[in-house]
């Protein structure tokens, strides 16, 4: 195999923003941002969705005719399952099964590269940044070094954190919020917000890049050393809830209006 495998996890039973995965933003069903992006991005041999819902597969199926369903077991579309578990299984199941996923061929672990993992919540992430994600992942495999690609997006904010659960004087004059102290800055020294150096960056579920068999043998598919790939925050919208969903169709109505 030339290039890696792309995953990208959708469920039926989304929250915030119920059905999102195929509720239409800008005509498209959410998940086909993400698909378009991995098909064009020409970083993948293959492409799989896996999905517990029908309607997800539906999609999938007439709209992306190379892309693969893999039908996810309902106790791995619950709202407390992690993300590695549904990996994880997707995977096994592919290897196990390998012939009927990959055309008749044996493929084991060993012979894919690298795997992506695409959350279809991240609708602007394009076809260059998962081509620029891979890149960076291949380039450091290729000096030896065998790491995690992830998105990150620089906070250009001001941060705090709590101080502890009761600072007392009656719990801070019995104000529930309690103390604060600063994360990234000295707000008796503060400079400008676009001249600091101490930013923190925010990590995106745009895309990842791991090393498949250091996720099989370790059970998390984010194995340091982890290298950071900048993505451009007008890329880095997540969807999870009606707000965020709000947003992305701003944020596309600004865009068109721009293109006319």
């Amino acid at each position: 195999m030339n290039k890696g495998i792309a995953i990208i996890a959708a469920r039926g039973g989304s929250k915030g923003v119920p059905r999102k995965a195929v509720k239409r933003l800008g005509g498209w069903p959410l998940i086909n941002w993400t698909l378009r992006a991995a098909v064009d991005s020409n970083q993948f041999d293959y492409i799989f969705v896996t999905t517990d819902d029908a309607e997800i597969e539906q999609v999938v199926n007439i709209d992306f005719r190379d892309v693969q369903v893999i039908r996810r077991p309902g106790y791995l579309a619950t709202d407390w399952v992690q993300t590695d578990e549904v990996l994880r299984q997707a995977l096994r199941q592919l290897f196990y099964e390998s012939e009927k996923w990959f055309g008749g061929r044996k493929i084991t672990v060993d012979d894919v590269p690298y795997v992506a993992f695409l959350d279809p919540t991240c609708p602007f992430r394009d076809k260059d940044d998962i081509a620029k994600a891979v890149s960076l992942y291949l380039t450091k495999k290729h000096f030896g070094i065998s790491s995690t690609v992830l998105c990150v997006v620089r906070d250009r904010k001001f941060h705090w954190r709590r101080r502890g659960q009761d600072t007392t004087i009656e719990s801070i004059i019995e104000n529930t919020n309690g103390l604060f102290e600063p994360v990234n800055h000295d707000p008796l020294m503060r400079v400008g917000r676009q001249t600091t150096s101490s930013w923190l960056y925010r990590e995106s579920g745009a895309v990842y890049i791991f090393d498949p068999i250091k996720f099989l043998e370790r059970g998390n598919y984010r194995q340091p050393p982890y290298i950071g790939y900048l993505l451009d925050e007008s890329h880095a919208i997540e969807i999870d809830e009606l707000f965020d969903w709000l947003m992305a169709e701003t944020m596309l109505k600004a865009k068109n209006h721009d293109n006319l």
